[in-house]
């Protein structure tokens, strides 16, 4: 299998992507924003948990 290093534009912190191979550990997180290459690549585990919870928490926000 392929990994790739990445280097998370938020934190600098590196970690592995397997999306080359079709199936990353990211896939399995809920899809609340598109991808944006413009920002450098893929955030890390802890960096797009982060903005999930915030992306979701400004929608609940704006149901209430």
């Amino acid at each position: 299998k392929e990994k790739d290093n990445n280097s998370c534009p938020r934190c600098k912190s590196t970690f592995n992507c397997e999306a080359a191979n079709g199936h990353c550990w990211c896939f399995e997180l809920p899809k609340v924003m598109p991808y944006d290459e413009s920002l450098g690549g893929c955030y890390c585990p802890k960096c797009l948990t982060a903005l999930i919870e915030e992306q979701e928490e400004k929608a609940s926000n704006c149901d209430k």
